[in-house]
């Protein structure tokens, strides 16, 4: 391991995204008001709910939704402290309201509807998660805001990401087992986007860091005063993650917490 990331931690669900020590930083500083933005592949998914979990344990009333399509999640999940996720159905405020009230220290998955069988819950306005925190209805929501087939790496089509409105916070998220890869439609989502990105066919250490730093930059085009972090996930299959994207949080995200450590 390079010399120049900092010690690693393992992190349970307890403690998310806590570092110890000076400072007492996190991935994501959550309290009331928070709309946290996930973009990019390779673990946002999971990402999204975990940050949900941690700020439910703070005793924050927690909304999980997309204002793209998002993975349910899983029944056997410990999330919730150990109770499944109520998926509400609602397109604005008073529609939810209507049907539930989010009790401090919980946490509901709010779309419009399904799809794909119940596979997938397809997402609300950008407008929306911001308007369910000026209601009163929650304390903070976290929004997958971007799709990418589940592959580690993408590059941002016309339309994407959609950040939800008033965002606080956007995390990209990147699979380090791209790194090294060919460019192809097994690799990334829209390789051809990516290969102009990344300036070659392959993702060379300069190349992934080139993809990561754009997709940050242009998600945060959308709101310029959102606070930005970078997570590069599945250090556990990279063998020098480390002096690659510098300021990132460099991790492994497992079904009970995190593995991280800060690439300084």
């Amino acid at each position: 391991m390079a010399s120049d990331c900092a010690p690693w931690q393992a992190v349970g669900r307890s403690e998310l995204g806590h570092e110890r020590g000076k400072g007492e930083r996190m991935i994501v500083d959550i309290g009331k008001g928070t709309i946290v933005c996930t973009v990019g592949g390779g673990g946002k998914t999971h990402l999204t709910y975990l940050l949900a979990e941690y700020a439910a344990q703070q005793g924050l009333r927690v909304v999980v939704t997309t204002t793209t399509k998002i993975q349910p999640p899983d029944r056997d999940s410990r999330l919730n402290n150990g109770r499944s996720i109520p998926a509400i159905f609602a397109s604005s405020p008073d529609e939810l309201l209507s049907q539930h009230t989010i009790e401090p220290g919980s946490i509901i998955v709010l779309a419009t509807s399904y799809m794909n069988g119940g596979q997938r819950l397809v997402g609300v306005d950008p407008a929306l998660p911001h308007a369910l925190i000026t209601a009163g209805i929650a304390d903070c929501v976290m929004v997958e805001s971007d799709g990418a087939r589940m592959l580690p790496l993408k590059a941002f089509g016309p339309a994407e990401p959609v950040i939800a409105q008033h965002a606080t916070d956007i995390v990209t998220v990147a699979g380090l087992d791209a790194l090294g890869a060919e460019i192809s439609d097994s690799t990334v989502f829209r390789p051809e986007l990516v290969r102009a990105i990344a300036g070659g066919p392959t993702l060379s250490r300069p190349a992934f860091e080139r993809v990561v730093r754009a997709l940050d930059e242009e998600a945060a085009r959308q709101v310029p005063t959102a606070k930005r972090h970078i997570l590069l996930n599945k250090a556990d299959l990279c063998e020098e993650p480390c002096g690659l994207v510098r300021g990132a949080w460099i991790g492994a995200l497992r079904r009970d917490g995190l593995r991280m450590t800060r690439d300084e």
